[in-house]
């Protein structure tokens, strides 16, 4: 976990996730939470800091897991995925050809109860179930439902009606992606799995837009320069650096990571040979041309500084308008 520092939506998850974790364990049926945002909206972060919270052990020779956490990529599928899951658990498998997908099904079933899984995180889900034919997303719909259920596709449990005798497991299961990843859970064929994943939560990138959003990005700021080591050289509450750190990264949290790793690595090499904006600024020159479609805003003027704020939010309130108006399907 990168501080102890959380936005809201990384706060609002733990939080959701907590709740339900209180309610599958007396009652309730799996849950099922979307954690929705663009690339560096700090969705890694706030899974990270969720994670964190759990710790694996051992009972006599039975591992336990309480969280499992795997990440899809585009050639991800049904099978890799319940594959990925085993090898995350502990169990590596290697599927034949000749390995039929409820087989499949069963031993990750049998292995999440084994490891008392509580909570299955599946990250960046969004490039299986975007990327792959229609078929293949079929199948992976098919085993997110599953997993909820905890029964194999062709098993007769009343998924309704867990039953602690009969050996039913229930988890919640955080699946986070882009936007793509709800449209496809909205899709009007997917109502079953739509009502097992009813909880949404969004991640926006931090902006000049509100003030509250800055005050966000702020703290963030504090604690990357904390983790940084760089707490002696840089100041969140400095409007100067603040404002231009957020220029330059666009909201876009791992580009402020990289950022900032660059400047401890500057610092490191000529200790206090440099202000805070000029290492920054050379930080910047740097690595900013691979990360950021800017010129370096830390040579900016201070006019400069708030022509880009003004402009910022002349921005976001013409596309909140043209949101607002534009014609519903």
């Amino acid at each position: 976990m990168m501080s102890e520092f959380l936005l809201p939506h990384q706060q609002l998850l733990i939080s959701r996730v907590t709740t339900a974790l209180e309610e599958i364990g007396r009652w309730s049926n799996s849950q099922g939470i979307l954690f929705i945002g663009g690339s560096g909206s700090g969705k890694s972060y706030g899974l990270d800091a969720l994670s964190s919270d759990f710790r694996s052990s051992t009972d006599g020779p039975q591992r336990i897991v309480p969280c499992c956490r795997v990440g899809a990529d585009s050639a991800a599928s049904a099978t890799s995925i319940a594959c990925a899951i085993l090898a995350q658990l502990g169990i590596p498998l290697r599927v034949s050809s000749k390995f039929k997908q409820n087989q499949l099904e069963a031993t990750v079933i049998d292995a999440l109860r084994a490891c008392r899984v509580r909570l299955l995180i599946l990250e960046e889900l969004h490039n299986a179930l975007k990327a792959n034919s229609p078929q293949l997303r079929g199948r992976l719909s098919r085993f997110l439902k599953n997993l909820w259920n905890l029964s194999p596709a062709e098993s007769a449990l009343n998924w309704a009606q867990p039953d602690v005798e009969r050996g039913d497991h229930k988890l919640v299961i955080v699946a986070s992606g882009t936007r793509e990843l709800m449209e496809v859970f909205d899709q009007p064929n997917q109502s079953e799995l739509r009502s097992r994943f009813s909880c949404r939560i969004e991640a926006s990138k931090l902006s000049f837009d509100q003030p509250e959003s800055f005050r966000a990005f702020r703290g963030v700021l504090d604690a990357m320069i904390k983790r940084a080591g760089l707490q002696q050289k840089l100041f969140a509450a400095d409007n100067e650096v603040a404002s231009r750190a957020l220029i330059a990264c666009e909201g876009h949290l791992r580009v402020l990571e990289t950022l900032l790793r660059r400047c401890d690595t500057l610092e490191k090499r000529s200790p206090g040979s440099l202000t805070p904006l000029d290492l920054l600024a050379f930080a910047f020159d740097e690595v900013g041309g691979g990360i950021s479609s800017n010129s370096n805003p830390f040579r900016y003027s201070t006019a400069e500084v708030a022509a880009y704020i003004q402009r910022s939010r002349v921005n976001h309130r013409l596309n909140k308008a043209k949101t607002r108006d534009k014609p519903k399907p």
